[in-house]
């Protein structure tokens, strides 16, 4: 093994590799292996976009990592929905459900700002949206030659779930079980159901060998620079100035940059002159 663990506070794992031989600015000779439903000309190129409390995301500029929680402790039940299914293979019934405690995963969004996710990921008015790229994220996720094996990302697809069951039962028809949960189970982890259609959601998924011990760990953590990691944070819409002057303060003071603290414009209404 060439990626390695090591047990931090607040019961994370970090997570370090001991090698790394594929050039990451050649990503189009690799990405059939790990990266799902690819819609994107240059892979560097596009912004993702995730929603932070203040408290997590100082909790990420203070320790300098991103984190990955387990996927078993996400609200929504069908996470997981493969691994959870039953599989008969010649009689006999097989059941992975037990392998959903190794999986980790990451969600950002492609969208850049709707007022949806404002509002769902923003609530009290004083979450924080960050702006980086896949890119960065590939680098900080992507730690050594072993990710080949137990990494994946990708954009996820949005079907109905009668739809998405139609869709692996052809996949898997005649494919033999060890080969299913080796390659047909990770394009399931992209697959959700059409009602999270608005998310627009880029997701990273991290499967940790079960041989590792890891029942009492509830997120991984990578390390990343934020200054390179993070290119703005953006504040929400609806603050007024004095309230985007107070939340500005907390950013600088936890160590972010200052030209990067940016308020949404998303409700900075701006009458227009018709002519008549």
């Amino acid at each position: 093994m060439t990626i390695s663990y090591k047990a931090l506070p607040s019961e994370s794992l970090q997570v370090t590799g001991s090698k790394l031989t594929i050039d990451l600015n050649n990503l189009k000779s690799y990405n059939k292996l790990y990266l799902f439903n690819p819609c994107f000309e240059e892979l560097d190129n596009f912004k993702l976009y995730k929603y932070f409390s203040i408290e997590n995301l100082g909790y990420l500029l203070k320790n300098r990592k991103l984190f990955m929680d387990r996927i078993q402790s996400w609200e929504d039940s069908f996470e997981n929905f493969f691994l959870k299914c039953n599989i008969e293979d010649n009689g006999k019934i097989f059941n992975a459900e037990s392998q959903t405690q190794c999986l980790f995963g990451q969600s950002w969004t492609l969208k850049e700002e709707t007022d949806a996710l404002w509002r769902i990921y923003s609530p009290d008015k004083f979450g924080i949206r960050i702006k980086s790229n896949f890119n960065n994220l590939h680098k900080a996720i992507f730690v050594d030659d072993e990710c080949i094996a137990n990494v994946w990302m990708g954009k996820v697809v949005y079907y109905p779930m009668q739809k998405i069951s139609s869709i692996i039962e052809g996949r898997i028809k005649g494919v033999p079980l060890f080969d299913v949960y080796q390659k047909i189970f990770p394009s399931t982890i992209f697959m959700k159901r059409i009602e999270f259609s608005h998310e627009e959601e880029f997701r990273v998924s991290f499967m940790v060998d079960s041989r590792f011990s890891i029942t009492q760990c509830k997120r991984l953590a990578f390390n990343i620079d934020p200054d390179t990691f993070i290119e703005e944070y953006c504040l929400d819409p609806r603050l007024n100035e004095s309230e985007f002057d107070t939340q500005k303060k907390r950013l600088l003071q936890m160590g972010a940059n200052e030209d990067k603290i940016v308020q949404s414009q998303l409700y900075a209404f701006r009458p227009i002159t018709f002519r008549i």
